[in-house]
């Protein structure tokens, strides 16, 4: 099983008949696991671990990382030289090949591609009780992953980040204490802004029973905001925003069949967050590294009414790249199943996550959702 907690993903699937069901209809998703070759941190990284792994000719370095990222990494970044060069018959073309081959510069270290971090910036978390670090996160994104009053698990204790952040920049670390009686883990709540740099992919279309979707990947700057953690039990706990600034990848997904709809806005949000729990049941990714927000403006130019699917890490992590049209078809149609699977009318904890409840919007997201 995915979860050992209750939460409404949980409780729908664990109703008596469900998983049989599921399984007898082939519809019970694995979680698939996270892989882009677009970030270009870890591009860097996986290309000076190979200069050290082997006798790596050029040619094959730029077909398999660009020819920008080799040129960097000799010229730029003098992290390999040219030495020597290596020939082979091309049977396709009746030629024979030359290529220099790349090592390690003198003294050079091949770097650990099983790091924790994306960049070469990372802030420790450190257990205040023991001294010990327990993760580690991006510089540019620890203020709002590891926000003031974040509570989380940690080996069946629970930990909170005190209400001043705790961000030792000096020391590149942020300490966690033990969380006061009666607390729970919470979540953030975020506001985003986006500023859209390019479009990786074209579009793709799906229509899927009475709903209709266009999907695009693209890169994007992102400014995001926490300003409040809220628990499980909906009690909200505000602060002075913190904010984090990096470059990522969105997966746009407009949906068609809501175009000239008044009246969106509470529905589509509750939609967000109900797909935002289950997303994790088709990706195989910590909870923080993916966000689903809401659009009725739509984004960019296009103003359809619009989900975005936000890679919270630097340069992403592939969460555009593996949500692809039957994926995000099987998510609409479990949030729709999860949704009407409750009788209660507006939205409860049973079947919704606790930042919708107030909204009372349950029946406008099935509806939204083609139900």
């Amino acid at each position: 099983m995915w979860w050992a907690t209750s939460t409404p993903v949980a409780n729908f699937l664990l109703q008596r008949g469900r998983l049989d069901a599921q399984l007898e209809r082939n519809v019970l998703p694995a979680p698939t696991p996270l892989m882009t070759k677009e970030n270009p941190y870890l591009r860097r990284l996986h290309l000076e671990a190979a200069v050290h792994e082997g006798d790596a000719t050029e040619d094959d370095l730029r077909w398999m990382f660009d020819k920008v990222a080799v040129d960097e990494l000799i010229e730029k970044r003098r992290k390999a030289t040219r030495e020597g060069r290596r020939a082979w018959f091309d049977a396709s073309r009746g030629v024979v090949v030359r290529s220099a081959l790349l090592r390690p510069v003198a003294g050079a270290v091949k770097p650990s591609t099983s790091r924790a971090t994306i960049t070469d910036v990372g802030v420790d978390i450190v257990d205040a009780a023991t001294g010990r670090s327990i993760h580690k996160v991006d510089s540019v994104i620890a203020p709002t992953h590891y926000h003031p009053y974040r509570v989380l698990e940690h080996q069946g204790r629970l930990l909170q980040v005190r209400s001043g952040g705790d961000f030792d920049r000096a020391a590149m670390r942020i300490a966690v204490h033990d969380a006061p009686a009666g607390a729970a883990c919470t979540l953030p709540e975020l506001r985003f802004t986006f500023a859209p740099r390019q479009w990786l992919t074209e579009m793709d279309r799906r229509r899927d029973e009475d709903v209709q979707l266009r999907i695009r990947r693209a890169e994007v700057d992102i400014v995001e905001a926490v300003h409040a953690a809220i628990s499980a039990s909906r009690v909200r706990t505000e602060f002075p925003p913190v904010e984090a600034r990096y470059r990522s990848q969105l997966l746009v997904v407009y949906l068609d069949h809501l175009r000239g709809h008044a009246g969106l806005e509470r529905g589509l949000a509750y939609v967000a967050q109900v797909i935002d729990d289950l997303v994790l049941v088709h990706l195989r990714a910590d909870d923080a590294a993916v966000e689903v927000e809401h659009r009725v403006a739509g984004f960019a130019d296009d103003t359809t009414p619009a989900l975005l699917f936000v890679d919270r890490t630097v340069g992403g992590l592939g969460v555009s790249e593996t949500l692809d049209l039957d994926t995000l078809c099987n998510l609409l149609r479990w949030a729709r199943s999860m949704m009407k699977a409750c009788p209660c009318p507006h939205g409860c904890l049973r079947c919704a996550p606790p930042e919708v409840i107030d909204l009372k919007a349950k029946q406008d997201a099935i509806k939204i959702l083609g139900g």
